[in-house]
């Protein structure tokens, strides 16, 4: 039997040393539960599945000290209230979350949704899991869908830190004509801001009251250049009128610690644990690496980074780096939940770790 243990508590003093000392900041917002605090540190919302039959999963939940979940409404909401991708594990692991006290952050899957549709009407077409009949009309469904939702977060939206807008095109009068037709609904979700066109789109949801923005860009960053031009627009921004931003897939810490996010989501974890491979964080150079210590991913295909040989500098390095996480190596090497504790682990404490904040990096609101 495996030994299990109990990761190690990162060094405070490390973590002070290299960030500089950000004042306290409290905000009340509409979409979210409770004040926003700001501190400095952005919440990390883990997000996908932790795929292992028979996972523990309360037992990752203490062991990594994750206190954060994002969950996608298509992958645990039932098959018949707008499930197409329903997932039990992952519905489990969403309920284990809440009764554990973790904090929760729901997607609305309106980009798994773009996609889903496209499937049933595209070139490669499939069948409806559900009805069995190719879908003929994408206005009825997604108004279905659209419903379901409304239902679901009516009914556990108290429970969670924040819900998302259905944005299933990332057009801006679309997005903004959805915000308003949810919030005449009752809801207050959370805004999202695609950089399609000018930042006028943005402006328009801080006029309107919002104080705390979802950022997405998948556009801006293809490019690197673009994508600090757009953060740094965007960010200069916040610093003028006093506004937070949730950022959607920001796993980088040069992307994350650069810009004051107030929080982020991030399904690499997971991922990067299936594939064989755990993250190996480098303060000094502001990097979070891959490194597969496995001979055949745990489910599906990833050849890009080979095993790590059995021995050489390179083999100590990294047991030495895992060592002082609390973890071994060689039971990385052979198992998953171990794996995706260990990563659960690192991406839950980024900012404890010592990775540097924006301030130390050199960026600064043009005010």
């Amino acid at each position: 039997m495996i030994q299990k243990q109990q990761p190690a508590r990162v060094n405070a003093q490390t973590d002070s040393s290299a960030r500089a000392t950000v004042p306290l900041s409290t905000a009340v917002s509409k979409c979210y539960r409770a004040p926003l605090v700001y501190d400095g540190t952005p919440r990390v919302y883990l997000s996908g599945l932790a795929a292992k039959k028979d996972l523990d999963y309360l037992d990752l939940l203490r062991r990594s000290g994750c206190k954060h979940r994002c969950f996608s409404y298509c992958w645990i909401a039932p098959a018949d209230r707008g499930g197409f991708y329903h997932n039990k594990q992952l519905a489990e692991q969403y309920q284990q979350s809440i009764d554990a006290g973790a904090s929760v952050m729901m997607d609305s899957s309106a980009y798994s949704f773009h996609n889903w549709v496209y499937k049933l009407t595209g070139s490669h077409q499939v069948w409806h899991k559900q009805s069995r009949a190719k879908l003929t009309n994408v206005e009825d469904y997604r108004h279905e869908f659209l419903e379901h939702y409304i239902a679901f977060c009516e009914q556990y939206g108290h429970l969670w830190d924040f819900y998302v807008t259905f944005d299933y095109v990332r057009t801006p009068s679309v997005v903004w004509d959805m915000q308003q037709y949810l919030e005449g609904r009752g809801l207050r979700p959370m805004p999202i801001y695609h950089g399609a066109g000018d930042i006028a789109g943005l402006e328009r949801f801080i006029d309107a009251g919002h104080n705390y923005i979802g950022i997405s860009g998948q556009e801006e960053r293809r490019n690197a250049k673009r994508m600090m031009f757009y953060y740094d627009a965007i960010f200069n921004l916040a610093a003028k009128r006093g506004v937070y931003y949730h950022g959607f897939g920001v796993t980088s810490p040069s992307q994350l610690f650069r810009y004051p996010w107030y929080s982020v989501d991030s399904s690499t974890w997971g991922r990067w644990a299936g594939y064989g491979k755990i993250a190996l964080p480098d303060v000094e150079f502001n990097i979070l690496s891959e490194q597969r210590v496995t001979e055949y991913a745990s489910y599906g295909r990833d050849n890009r980074h080979p095993r790590l040989r059995r021995d050489g500098t390179t083999m100590d390095s990294v047991r030495e780096v895992v060592a002082r996480f609390g973890f071994d190596l060689d039971t990385l090497a052979t198992d998953l939940e171990e794996r995706l504790v260990y990563n659960a682990y690192i991406f839950s404490h980024l900012a404890e770790l010592g990775f540097r904040d924006s301030r130390s990096i050199g960026w600064k609101p043009l005010l």
